[in-house]
């Protein structure tokens, strides 16, 4: 399957080309050359080169495209979202996709009208604020939550052995209390969505705290690379109004955000990779590149398809969990094939007894290929099916059991 433009797409296609080209492409020079780019979006704070991204995304009106234009978006029908996402993959330019654009801001849109909710629609519009989704809890049946099973509290928080977290009225509010886990991007989060059962109402709710709020602690759970900010929580009788109390159902899943385009970027390094094996003249190299390329090929086919085609929703998200598992096995292959390929170039602590006159360290700009290549090996466990999110293989399949095939 191939998507041929028409020509205004195909005028749409050089515009994005000539933004990214202003306003991206300099700093990624720069950025690329140690994964910089990485680094960048798991630090607690953006620095200029994304900040200058974000900023000249929101005044071109593209900060959050995947919105109706009435809500600040871009009302792009399928082909243009495609091909925004493609140019910003092949350049290597952060999508303005993420856990704050992509659900929370769908959830916030379907709530009353408030001046609460228009701030903080402003503030995800704007990069201003950042969120992440306190959900899983230890001993949940997730195999992710059950992988972090610690059962001591924070140092210092004196926070109760409760692992569900319960919200229980008090006045013209609620008290918070309990623990979550596995919380993605919650090290350094703004503002959490936290799902907590409401005490004597025989239901639970979603409710908005802040990370910085009295009673709420917060650890880093680690992780390989000390990749995307994983974080576990505890909340110690933390205030929450009632205002801060979502319409939104539990029992109804979070908004499914716009697929992820994977297939552009992993062509990109698998290109950059067969240039490699050329110049080596290592026939294994060149072989296992033109097999992942294929992959590669094989994917994008199945994105094109889950973008273009109206399926029924259950069809959707069953054929999503397919793209997120196969997204993540080549992606995992590609990092592993990279780091190969480096070789002695890649090892931390070379060995001084061979190069004596190379130091003790391995170039500065083939070190993150090994990272990421270890820290990939987690996809064999979790797959990010969703901005913000990681989920189980186990649970992706569960739904393609039950959405794709009826079981």
């Amino acid at each position: 399957m191939k998507l041929v433009l028409d020509a205004p797409d195909s005028a749409f296609e050089a515009e994005v080309r000539a933004f990214v080209a202003a306003h991206w492409q300099a700093d990624a020079e720069v950025l690329g050359r140690t994964d910089g780019l990485h680094a960048e979006l798991d630090a607690a704070a953006w620095t200029p080169p994304l900040r200058r991204w974000f900023d000249a995304l929101v005044t071109r009106g593209w900060s959050v495209p995947y919105w109706r234009r009435a809500q600040g978006g871009t009302d792009w029908g399928p082909v243009r979202r495609y091909v925004f996402q493609r140019v910003l993959a092949e350049t290597g330019a952060p999508l303005p996709l993420n856990c704050s654009t992509g659900i929370v801001g769908p959830v916030l849109l379907n709530e009353p009208p408030s001046a609460d909710t228009n701030l903080r629609l402003e503030q995800i519009r704007r990069f201003e604020v950042r969120w992440s989704i306190a959900a899983s809890e230890p001993h949940d049946e997730d195999p992710l939550a059950k992988a972090d099973v610690e059962d001591v509290s924070i140092a210092g928080s004196g926070a109760p052995e409760r692992t569900r977290t319960v919200a229980v009225p008090m006045g013209t509010g609620f008290r918070l209390s309990g623990r979550k886990t596995w919380v993605s991007g919650g090290l350094h989060a703004d503002l959490l969505l936290v799902r907590a059962e409401i005490a004597g109402a025989n239901r639970s709710g979603w409710f908005v705290v802040p990370a910085n709020a009295a009673g709420v602690r917060s650890e880093a759970v680690p992780m390989m690379g000390s990749s995307h900010a994983l974080a576990r929580f505890e909340f110690v009788d933390v205030p929450v109004p009632r205002r801060d109390l979502l319409r939104h159902d539990p029992k109804v899943p979070l908004p499914e955000p716009p697929l992820r385009i994977r297939s552009s970027r992993l062509k990109k390094t698998l290109d950059g990779l067969r240039s490699a094996a050329d110049a080596s003249d290592e026939p294994a190299d060149r072989s296992a590149a033109d097999s992942l390329l294929i992959q590669v090929a094989s994917l994008e086919a199945l994105e094109l398809r889950q973008l273009l085609e109206h399926a029924e929703i259950a069809q959707r998200r069953g054929m999503a969990s397919v793209l997120a598992i196969r997204g993540a096995e080549i992606g995992q292959a590609v990092a592993a094939l990279r780091a190969r390929m480096l070789g002695y170039h890649a090892v931390p602590f070379p060995d001084d007894l061979k190069f004596h006159n190379e130091g003790v360290f391995g170039d500065e700009t083939a070190l993150p290929a090994v990272r990421q290549a270890l820290f990939d090996r987690a996809f064999s466990v979790y797959a990010a099916e969703r901005p913000g999110d990681a989920t189980s293989i186990e649970a992706l399949k569960d739904r393609m059991a039950r959405e794709i095939f009826g079981f």
